[in-house]
């Protein structure tokens, strides 16, 4: 067969070939994204794994099922824990659990997410009911009362307070649920949080410095937060903070934390500034003048002052070292050449 007669059908074969398909989403998960809680329970029913995860999405079912782009109905939620689903899952990726995933819209990353926040209360509900941690953490130290604090859901925050959440954690940057609150001017929040300080006994926690030295008052000041929330934040020996019509606070040069190595290292370079101009003054007179600039004469030192001076001890003399015997002319090779 000639090559005119097989290339077009190797063409058709080529084209007759079925694409090749990718892996596409599990019936469990498109019930879930769907919100079928028929669709769900039949998956299940069939064999479906409550812990498998997604050969795309690459999640278990119930982070698909809490999560807030996904319009979560608690009902999927219930049926799931009751499945076997693990509620204590960590995302390998971002340390997020289904608690924190329930609060992940988007705006700890600067994205908003429309979502229904009061969707979010009722997924946080059920899975504090169903016995979760409310004490987890991603991979940046965060905890769900710190996403709650940050959402400014003080419903929220009461709810994982009686369940227990810890008022004193810290993320890895040292920022707490109260700084995060001062941050979102929550002023419900910030309340809720001081209350539950005095009653733990961490009446310090408003004092807590992150790791950039800041408060939860500096916090709420590099904000701009209301001067309501800075009431609440404020010592009664600290300053006033000055605020604009609109009742925002105002963030003023002095309201920088001062430094304590401030003025020992100001008197540090006004000592090398003074010694730096001194040398340039030197050397402009001298290239003014022509000649060096005269130099004070060092103070004389009395003779008593001075040591003794010390007697140098003689060296012994070399030692002698006699001459080497001659050879008698007479012997061979010994005697100059004629």
């Amino acid at each position: 067969m000639t090559f005119l007669v097989r290339f077009p059908l190797i063409l058709a074969c080529f084209f007759c070939l079925p694409a090749h398909a990718g892996p596409a989403l599990s019936p469990l998960t498109e019930s879930i994204l769907r919100g079928d809680v028929a669709g769900v329970r039949q998956a299940l029913d069939a064999g479906a794994s409550p812990n498998a995860l997604d050969p795309v999405l690459r999640r278990p079912p119930l982070m698909l099922a809490v999560s807030p782009s996904s319009h979560p109905v608690p009902e999927l939620i219930d049926l799931l824990a009751a499945r076997g689903a693990n509620l204590e899952y960590r995302d390998p990726d971002t340390g997020l659990t289904p608690l924190l995933e329930s609060m992940n819209t988007g705006k700890n990353r600067g994205v908003y997410v429309d979502t229904d926040l009061q969707s979010v209360a009722a997924v946080v509900a059920r899975l504090l009911r169903l016995g979760t941690n409310p004490n987890q953490v991603d991979l940046r130290g965060r905890t769900p009362l710190m996403q709650a604090a940050l959402l400014k859901r003080p419903e929220v925050v009461s709810a994982l307070l009686k369940a227990g959440a810890k008022v004193q954690s810290a993320d890895l940057e040292g920022d707490t649920a109260l700084m995060f609150a001062a941050a979102a001017d929550d002023a419900a929040a910030v309340k809720l949080l001081l209350a539950q300080c005095e009653r733990t006994g961490n009446r310090q926690l408003a004092g807590v410095r992150n790791l950039r030295r800041a408060t939860a008052h500096q916090v709420g000041v590099n904000t701009g937060a209301s001067q309501e929330v800075l009431a609440l934040l404020t010592d009664p020996a600290a300053a006033a903070v000055p605020t604009d019509p609109s009742g925002r606070a105002v963030h003023p040069a002095a309201a920088a934390e001062p430094n304590p190595a401030g003025p020992a290292r100001n008197k540090w370079l006004t000592s090398g500034l003074t010694s730096v101009a001194a040398i340039i003054g030197a050397a402009a007179h001298s290239l003014h003048s022509g000649e060096p600039r005269p130099r004070k004469p060092l103070p004389a030192v009395p003779a008593a002052a001075l040591p003794p001076a010390a007697t140098p001890t003689p060296l012994p003399p070399p030692p002698v070292v006699p001459a080497p015997a001659r050879k008698p002319n007479g012997g061979k090779g010994d005697a100059p050449a004629p």
